[in-house]
Protein backbone atom coordinates (compact mmCIF):
# COMPACT_ATOMS: atom_id res chain seq x y z
CA UNK A 1 0.00 0.00 0.00
CA UNK A 2 2.84 2.27 0.95
CA UNK A 3 4.58 2.03 -2.87
CA UNK A 4 1.21 2.44 -4.60
CA UNK A 5 0.85 5.89 -2.44
CA UNK A 6 4.15 7.09 -3.27
CA UNK A 7 3.83 6.30 -7.36
CA UNK A 8 0.13 8.34 -6.50
CA UNK A 9 1.99 10.82 -4.86
CA UNK A 10 4.45 11.25 -7.71
CA UNK A 11 1.85 11.77 -10.01
CA UNK A 12 -0.24 14.58 -8.57
CA UNK A 13 0.87 18.29 -10.20
CA UNK A 14 1.81 21.30 -7.99
CA UNK A 15 -1.16 22.41 -7.20
CA UNK A 16 -2.55 19.48 -5.83
CA UNK A 17 1.03 19.22 -3.81
CA UNK A 18 0.83 22.99 -2.39
CA UNK A 19 -2.90 22.23 -1.54
CA UNK A 20 -1.57 19.16 0.46
CA UNK A 21 0.78 21.31 2.15
CA UNK A 22 -2.33 23.48 3.53
CA UNK A 23 -4.26 20.42 4.57
CA UNK A 24 -1.74 19.16 6.79
CA UNK A 25 -1.44 23.23 8.42
CA UNK A 26 -4.99 23.00 8.94
CA UNK A 27 -5.30 19.30 10.98
CA UNK A 28 -1.85 20.52 13.17
CA UNK A 29 -3.88 23.63 13.98
CA UNK A 30 -7.33 23.41 14.28
CA UNK A 31 -9.03 20.26 12.50
CA UNK A 32 -8.25 18.25 14.88
CA UNK A 33 -4.84 19.50 16.21
CA UNK A 34 -3.79 21.82 18.54
CA UNK A 35 -6.60 24.69 18.81
CA UNK A 36 -9.23 21.97 18.66
CA UNK A 37 -7.60 20.16 22.22
CA UNK A 38 -7.00 23.50 24.22
CA UNK A 39 -9.98 25.90 23.47
CA UNK A 40 -12.73 24.42 25.47
CA UNK A 41 -9.80 23.59 28.18
CA UNK A 42 -9.10 27.35 27.62
CA UNK A 43 -12.37 28.25 28.46
CA UNK A 44 -12.99 26.32 31.35
CA UNK A 45 -10.59 27.92 32.86
CA UNK A 46 -11.74 31.64 31.81
CA UNK A 47 -14.47 30.14 34.39
CA UNK A 48 -16.80 28.98 31.36
CA UNK A 49 -18.96 26.12 32.10
CA UNK A 50 -20.98 23.15 29.38
CA UNK A 51 -23.44 25.93 28.46
CA UNK A 52 -21.39 27.99 27.65
CA UNK A 53 -18.63 25.73 25.45
CA UNK A 54 -21.58 24.47 24.18
CA UNK A 55 -23.19 28.11 23.01
CA UNK A 56 -19.35 28.89 21.65
CA UNK A 57 -19.20 25.60 19.51
CA UNK A 58 -22.72 26.14 18.10
CA UNK A 59 -21.33 29.52 16.98
CA UNK A 60 -18.72 28.28 15.50
CA UNK A 61 -20.88 25.76 13.55
CA UNK A 62 -23.65 28.51 13.10
CA UNK A 63 -20.45 29.97 11.49
CA UNK A 64 -19.74 27.16 9.11
CA UNK A 65 -22.89 26.29 8.24
CA UNK A 66 -24.28 30.10 7.14
CA UNK A 67 -21.38 30.77 5.24
CA UNK A 68 -21.21 27.30 3.51
CA UNK A 69 -23.84 28.40 0.63
CA UNK A 70 -22.08 31.98 0.40
CA UNK A 71 -18.76 30.20 -0.03
CA UNK A 72 -20.11 27.76 -3.13
CA UNK A 73 -21.11 30.97 -4.69
CA UNK A 74 -18.13 32.89 -4.69
CA UNK A 75 -16.03 29.81 -5.65
CA UNK A 76 -18.28 29.61 -8.86
CA UNK A 77 -17.86 33.38 -9.29
CA UNK A 78 -14.32 33.53 -8.47
CA UNK A 79 -12.75 30.62 -8.61
CA UNK A 80 -12.13 28.09 -5.63
CA UNK A 81 -8.38 29.41 -5.43
CA UNK A 82 -9.42 32.53 -4.33
CA UNK A 83 -12.25 31.65 -2.33
CA UNK A 84 -9.68 29.33 -0.40
CA UNK A 85 -7.59 32.08 0.30
CA UNK A 86 -10.05 34.55 1.55
CA UNK A 87 -11.52 31.48 3.53
CA UNK A 88 -7.69 30.64 5.15
CA UNK A 89 -7.24 34.76 5.67
CA UNK A 90 -10.34 34.77 7.63
CA UNK A 91 -9.44 32.06 9.70
CA UNK A 92 -6.22 33.57 10.93
CA UNK A 93 -7.89 36.56 11.73
CA UNK A 94 -10.53 35.13 13.96
CA UNK A 95 -8.02 32.42 15.24
CA UNK A 96 -6.02 35.09 16.38
CA UNK A 97 -8.77 37.22 18.33
CA UNK A 98 -10.10 34.00 20.13
CA UNK A 99 -7.28 34.14 22.95
CA UNK A 100 -6.92 37.95 22.91
CA UNK A 101 -10.65 37.82 24.35
CA UNK A 102 -9.22 38.80 27.79
CA UNK A 103 -7.18 41.67 26.74
CA UNK A 104 -10.24 43.91 26.28
CA UNK A 105 -13.54 44.44 29.32
CA UNK A 106 -14.85 41.77 31.02
CA UNK A 107 -18.02 42.84 29.77
CA UNK A 108 -16.70 42.21 25.98
CA UNK A 109 -15.29 39.14 26.71
CA UNK A 110 -18.40 37.07 25.57
CA UNK A 111 -19.81 39.03 23.03
CA UNK A 112 -15.91 38.93 21.58
CA UNK A 113 -15.29 35.26 22.22
CA UNK A 114 -18.54 34.59 19.79
CA UNK A 115 -17.31 36.79 17.05
CA UNK A 116 -13.92 35.58 16.67
CA UNK A 117 -15.35 32.14 16.80
CA UNK A 118 -18.09 33.10 14.26
CA UNK A 119 -15.06 34.61 11.93
CA UNK A 120 -13.07 31.21 12.53
CA UNK A 121 -15.85 29.53 11.19
CA UNK A 122 -16.87 31.31 8.37
CA UNK A 123 -13.02 31.39 6.89
CA UNK A 124 -12.87 27.17 7.75
CA UNK A 125 -16.33 27.33 5.34
CA UNK A 126 -14.99 28.99 2.29
CA UNK A 127 -12.07 26.97 2.52
CA UNK A 128 -13.60 23.62 2.77
CA UNK A 129 -16.51 23.78 0.59
CA UNK A 130 -14.09 24.95 -2.17
CA UNK A 131 -11.74 22.64 -1.33
CA UNK A 132 -12.97 19.22 -2.93
CA UNK A 133 -13.64 21.29 -6.30
CA UNK A 134 -10.38 22.53 -6.25
CA UNK A 135 -8.91 19.14 -5.76
CA UNK A 136 -11.14 17.79 -7.96
CA UNK A 137 -9.39 20.01 -10.78
CA UNK A 138 -6.11 19.66 -9.88
CA UNK A 139 -6.13 15.86 -10.47
CA UNK A 140 -6.70 13.63 -13.22
CA UNK A 141 -8.87 10.55 -12.63
CA UNK A 142 -5.65 7.77 -12.42
CA UNK A 143 -4.48 9.58 -9.19
CA UNK A 144 -7.56 11.46 -7.59
CA UNK A 145 -9.34 8.31 -4.94
CA UNK A 146 -5.53 8.66 -3.78
CA UNK A 147 -5.30 12.20 -3.50
CA UNK A 148 -8.15 12.61 -2.00
CA UNK A 149 -7.43 9.73 0.18
CA UNK A 150 -3.87 11.37 1.37
CA UNK A 151 -5.58 14.85 1.68
CA UNK A 152 -7.99 13.14 4.20
CA UNK A 153 -5.09 10.90 5.88
CA UNK A 154 -2.87 14.19 6.44
CA UNK A 155 -5.03 16.02 8.32
CA UNK A 156 -5.16 13.92 11.11
CA UNK A 157 -1.76 12.82 10.77
CA UNK A 158 -0.78 16.52 11.25
CA UNK A 159 -3.23 16.99 13.67
CA UNK A 160 -1.59 13.76 15.66
CA UNK A 161 1.47 16.27 15.90
CA UNK A 162 -1.25 19.22 17.11
CA UNK A 163 -2.99 16.87 19.64
CA UNK A 164 1.04 15.71 21.62
CA UNK A 165 2.10 19.61 20.99
CA UNK A 166 -0.92 20.37 22.50
CA UNK A 167 -0.42 17.94 25.02
CA UNK A 168 3.08 19.40 26.80
CA UNK A 169 2.57 23.04 25.68
CA UNK A 170 0.49 24.35 28.23
CA UNK A 171 2.87 22.86 30.78
CA UNK A 172 6.05 24.18 29.33
CA UNK A 173 4.09 27.47 29.19
CA UNK A 174 3.31 27.55 32.46
CA UNK A 175 6.69 26.70 33.40
CA UNK A 176 7.87 29.84 31.54
CA UNK A 177 5.42 32.12 33.05
CA UNK A 178 5.60 30.58 36.89
CA UNK A 179 1.84 29.87 36.60
CA UNK A 180 -0.37 26.48 37.48
CA UNK A 181 -2.28 24.79 34.35
CA UNK A 182 -5.54 26.33 36.38
CA UNK A 183 -4.77 29.08 35.03
CA UNK A 184 -5.29 30.58 31.39
CA UNK A 185 -2.37 31.84 30.44
CA UNK A 186 -1.10 28.16 29.57
CA UNK A 187 -3.87 27.75 26.89
CA UNK A 188 -3.72 31.25 25.68
CA UNK A 189 -0.24 31.19 23.47
CA UNK A 190 -0.52 27.67 21.68
CA UNK A 191 -4.05 28.93 20.61
CA UNK A 192 -1.85 32.00 19.01
CA UNK A 193 0.24 29.25 17.35
CA UNK A 194 -2.31 27.69 16.02
CA UNK A 195 -3.84 31.11 14.41
CA UNK A 196 -0.27 31.69 12.78
CA UNK A 197 -0.25 28.58 10.87
CA UNK A 198 -2.67 29.75 8.72
CA UNK A 199 -0.23 31.97 7.21
CA UNK A 200 1.93 29.95 5.53
CA UNK A 201 -1.65 27.84 4.49
CA UNK A 202 -2.83 30.55 2.82
CA UNK A 203 0.71 31.31 1.04
CA UNK A 204 0.28 27.68 -0.22
CA UNK A 205 -2.60 28.32 -1.89
CA UNK A 206 -1.72 31.81 -3.09
CA UNK A 207 1.69 29.94 -4.80
CA UNK A 208 -0.09 27.40 -6.98
CA UNK A 209 -0.87 27.94 -10.52
CA UNK A 210 -3.55 31.11 -11.40
CA UNK A 211 -4.55 28.89 -14.74
CA UNK A 212 -6.64 27.25 -11.99
CA UNK A 213 -9.64 29.26 -12.45
CA UNK A 214 -9.49 28.67 -16.47
CA UNK A 215 -9.22 24.57 -15.68
CA UNK A 216 -11.88 24.67 -13.11
CA UNK A 217 -14.01 27.34 -16.05
CA UNK A 218 -13.77 24.17 -18.31
CA UNK A 219 -14.94 21.60 -15.97
CA UNK A 220 -18.34 23.40 -15.11
CA UNK A 221 -19.07 24.48 -18.45
CA UNK A 222 -22.25 23.62 -20.10
CA UNK A 223 -25.54 23.84 -18.64
CA UNK A 224 -27.92 21.19 -16.67
CA UNK A 225 -30.29 21.27 -14.09
CA UNK A 226 -30.22 22.03 -10.09
CA UNK A 227 -29.25 18.17 -8.78
CA UNK A 228 -32.11 19.08 -6.19
CA UNK A 229 -31.99 15.53 -5.19
CA UNK A 230 -28.23 15.20 -4.77
CA UNK A 231 -28.75 17.88 -2.59
CA UNK A 232 -31.42 16.43 -0.23
CA UNK A 233 -30.23 13.28 -0.13
CA UNK A 234 -26.47 13.80 1.14
CA UNK A 235 -27.60 16.82 2.84
CA UNK A 236 -30.14 14.41 5.26
CA UNK A 237 -28.03 11.70 5.75
CA UNK A 238 -25.11 14.54 6.90
CA UNK A 239 -27.35 15.99 9.26
CA UNK A 240 -27.90 12.96 10.59
CA UNK A 241 -24.56 11.35 10.61
CA UNK A 242 -22.48 14.59 11.83
CA UNK A 243 -23.52 14.56 15.36
CA UNK A 244 -21.15 11.18 15.98
CA UNK A 245 -18.43 13.52 14.87
CA UNK A 246 -19.02 16.53 16.81
CA UNK A 247 -19.76 15.29 20.35
CA UNK A 248 -16.48 13.28 20.05
CA UNK A 249 -14.70 16.57 18.69
CA UNK A 250 -16.87 19.30 21.15
CA UNK A 251 -17.04 17.00 24.04
CA UNK A 252 -14.75 14.44 24.52
CA UNK A 253 -11.72 16.94 26.44
CA UNK A 254 -14.69 18.55 28.64
CA UNK A 255 -15.69 14.88 29.68
CA UNK A 256 -12.37 14.01 30.12
CA UNK A 257 -10.99 17.01 31.98
CA UNK A 258 -14.33 17.66 33.96
CA UNK A 259 -16.35 14.27 34.70
CA UNK A 260 -12.76 12.15 34.59
CA UNK A 261 -10.76 14.22 36.52
CA UNK A 262 -7.92 13.48 33.70
CA UNK A 263 -4.77 15.65 33.08
CA UNK A 264 -4.33 17.83 29.49
CA UNK A 265 -1.15 15.60 29.26
CA UNK A 266 -3.10 12.54 28.50
CA UNK A 267 -6.37 14.42 26.93
CA UNK A 268 -3.49 15.28 24.57
CA UNK A 269 -1.96 11.85 24.05
CA UNK A 270 -5.64 10.54 23.32
CA UNK A 271 -6.36 12.89 20.70
CA UNK A 272 -3.03 12.38 19.07
CA UNK A 273 -3.44 8.84 18.82
CA UNK A 274 -7.28 9.15 17.40
CA UNK A 275 -5.83 11.29 14.81
CA UNK A 276 -3.25 8.83 14.21
CA UNK A 277 -6.14 6.16 13.75
CA UNK A 278 -8.02 8.22 11.56
CA UNK A 279 -4.74 9.22 9.35
CA UNK A 280 -3.83 5.04 8.70
CA UNK A 281 -7.65 4.32 8.30
CA UNK A 282 -7.79 7.41 5.78
CA UNK A 283 -4.88 6.16 3.71
CA UNK A 284 -7.38 2.65 3.36
CA UNK A 285 -10.17 4.75 1.92
CA UNK A 286 -9.20 3.54 -1.61
CA UNK A 287 -9.09 0.08 -1.25
CA UNK A 288 -12.02 -0.13 0.63
CA UNK A 289 -13.95 1.69 -2.03
CA UNK A 290 -12.14 -0.53 -4.48
CA UNK A 291 -13.53 -3.41 -2.96
CA UNK A 292 -16.90 -2.87 -1.23
CA UNK A 293 -17.35 0.65 -3.53
CA UNK A 294 -18.07 3.85 -2.15
CA UNK A 295 -21.70 3.50 -0.81
CA UNK A 296 -20.88 0.26 0.76
CA UNK A 297 -17.84 1.52 2.38
CA UNK A 298 -19.36 4.86 3.74
CA UNK A 299 -22.39 2.74 5.44
CA UNK A 300 -19.39 0.88 7.02
CA UNK A 301 -17.65 3.64 8.12
CA UNK A 302 -20.75 5.34 9.83
CA UNK A 303 -22.32 2.45 11.55
CA UNK A 304 -18.68 2.04 13.29
CA UNK A 305 -18.65 6.04 14.37
CA UNK A 306 -22.13 5.32 15.70
CA UNK A 307 -21.45 2.43 17.94
CA UNK A 308 -18.18 3.70 18.89
CA UNK A 309 -19.75 6.03 21.65
CA UNK A 310 -21.16 3.38 23.06
CA UNK A 311 -17.99 3.20 25.40
CA UNK A 312 -18.18 6.88 26.16
CA UNK A 313 -21.86 6.61 27.31
CA UNK A 314 -22.11 3.06 29.10
CA UNK A 315 -18.39 2.78 30.69
CA UNK A 316 -16.74 5.75 33.31
CA UNK A 317 -13.17 5.25 32.71
CA UNK A 318 -10.54 7.19 30.80
CA UNK A 319 -9.62 4.10 28.90
CA UNK A 320 -13.06 2.97 27.33
CA UNK A 321 -13.61 7.29 26.27
CA UNK A 322 -9.99 7.15 24.81
CA UNK A 323 -11.19 4.05 22.91
CA UNK A 324 -14.34 5.23 22.07
CA UNK A 325 -12.39 8.39 20.85
CA UNK A 326 -10.12 6.85 18.82
CA UNK A 327 -12.73 4.78 17.39
CA UNK A 328 -15.35 7.77 16.09
CA UNK A 329 -12.11 9.74 14.64
CA UNK A 330 -10.73 6.41 12.99
CA UNK A 331 -14.18 5.78 11.15
CA UNK A 332 -14.80 9.68 10.21
CA UNK A 333 -11.77 10.02 8.74
CA UNK A 334 -11.96 6.77 6.76
CA UNK A 335 -15.65 7.88 5.75
CA UNK A 336 -14.39 11.94 4.39
CA UNK A 337 -12.59 11.09 1.66
CA UNK A 338 -15.12 8.27 0.57
CA UNK A 339 -17.84 11.28 0.77
CA UNK A 340 -15.84 13.60 -1.25
CA UNK A 341 -15.23 11.84 -3.87
CA UNK A 342 -18.89 9.94 -3.73
CA UNK A 343 -20.45 13.40 -3.59
CA UNK A 344 -17.72 15.17 -6.42
CA UNK A 345 -18.57 11.87 -9.04
CA UNK A 346 -21.62 11.90 -8.34
CA UNK A 347 -22.26 15.44 -9.25
CA UNK A 348 -22.42 16.86 -12.81
CA UNK A 349 -18.92 19.61 -12.64
CA UNK A 350 -20.98 22.62 -13.19
CA UNK A 351 -22.82 22.04 -9.71
CA UNK A 352 -20.15 20.53 -7.60
CA UNK A 353 -19.35 23.75 -5.87
CA UNK A 354 -22.93 24.17 -5.07
CA UNK A 355 -23.24 20.64 -3.94
CA UNK A 356 -20.27 20.78 -1.42
CA UNK A 357 -21.85 24.06 -0.36
CA UNK A 358 -24.21 22.35 0.85
CA UNK A 359 -22.71 19.35 2.58
CA UNK A 360 -20.58 22.40 4.63
CA UNK A 361 -24.41 23.92 5.61
CA UNK A 362 -25.22 19.80 6.80
CA UNK A 363 -22.43 19.39 8.89
CA UNK A 364 -22.41 23.18 10.08
CA UNK A 365 -26.78 22.77 10.62
CA UNK A 366 -25.91 19.79 12.82
CA UNK A 367 -22.93 21.16 14.25
CA UNK A 368 -25.07 23.68 16.14
CA UNK A 369 -27.61 21.39 17.32
CA UNK A 370 -25.14 18.95 19.04
CA UNK A 371 -22.90 21.87 20.55
CA UNK A 372 -26.07 24.25 21.87
CA UNK A 373 -27.95 21.49 23.23
CA UNK A 374 -25.27 19.29 24.29
CA UNK A 375 -24.14 22.18 26.77
CA UNK A 376 -27.23 21.90 28.14
CA UNK A 377 -28.34 18.70 27.97
CA UNK A 378 -25.09 17.69 29.72
CA UNK A 379 -25.95 19.92 32.76
CA UNK A 380 -29.44 18.44 32.72
CA UNK A 381 -28.87 14.49 32.28
CA UNK A 382 -25.30 13.79 31.69
CA UNK A 383 -22.51 13.04 29.25
CA UNK A 384 -23.84 9.43 29.09
CA UNK A 385 -27.22 10.86 27.49
CA UNK A 386 -25.64 13.29 25.23
CA UNK A 387 -23.16 10.13 23.88
CA UNK A 388 -26.24 7.58 23.18
CA UNK A 389 -28.51 10.30 21.21
CA UNK A 390 -25.49 11.36 19.12
CA UNK A 391 -25.13 7.27 18.37
CA UNK A 392 -29.39 6.46 17.80
CA UNK A 393 -28.96 9.73 15.32
CA UNK A 394 -25.43 7.95 13.43
CA UNK A 395 -27.03 4.82 13.17
CA UNK A 396 -30.18 6.25 11.31
CA UNK A 397 -27.92 8.22 9.11
CA UNK A 398 -26.49 4.77 8.09
CA UNK A 399 -29.68 3.29 7.19
CA UNK A 400 -30.98 6.33 5.54
CA UNK A 401 -27.90 5.99 3.43
CA UNK A 402 -27.41 2.48 2.99
CA UNK A 403 -31.19 2.90 1.89
CA UNK A 404 -31.27 5.33 -0.68
CA UNK A 405 -27.51 5.62 -2.28
CA UNK A 406 -28.31 2.95 -4.78
CA UNK A 407 -30.94 4.67 -6.48
CA UNK A 408 -28.95 8.11 -6.53
CA UNK A 409 -26.63 5.64 -7.62
CA UNK A 410 -28.98 4.43 -10.83
CA UNK A 411 -30.29 7.99 -11.02
CA UNK A 412 -26.33 9.53 -11.72
CA UNK A 413 -25.68 6.71 -14.03
CA UNK A 414 -28.01 7.65 -16.21
CA UNK A 415 -27.88 11.57 -16.51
Amino acid sequence: MAASYLVAVRKVGRDARLYLLTSGLMGFAFWGGLAAVLTNLYLLRLGYGSDFIGLYNACGGFGYGAFALPAGWVGRRLGSRQAMILGLSMGAVGGTLVPLAESGPAEWRIPWLLISNLTLAAGQSFYSVNSSPFLMAATGPEERNHAFSFSSALGPLSAFIGSVSAGFLPGLFADLLQVTLAHSAPYRYPLFIAAAALVPAALAIVFTHPSEESVLGRLVGGSGPIPWSIMLFLGCTLVLRTPAESVARTFFNVYMDQALRQPTALIGSVAALGQLAGGAMALAAPLMMARLGAARSYAAASLVAALSLWPLALVPRWEAAGLGFIGVMAATSLSFPIMNVYSMLLTPPRWRASVASVVGLANGVSFVGVSLGGGYLIQSAGFPSLFLIASGLAIAATLFFWLRAPREQAARSAA
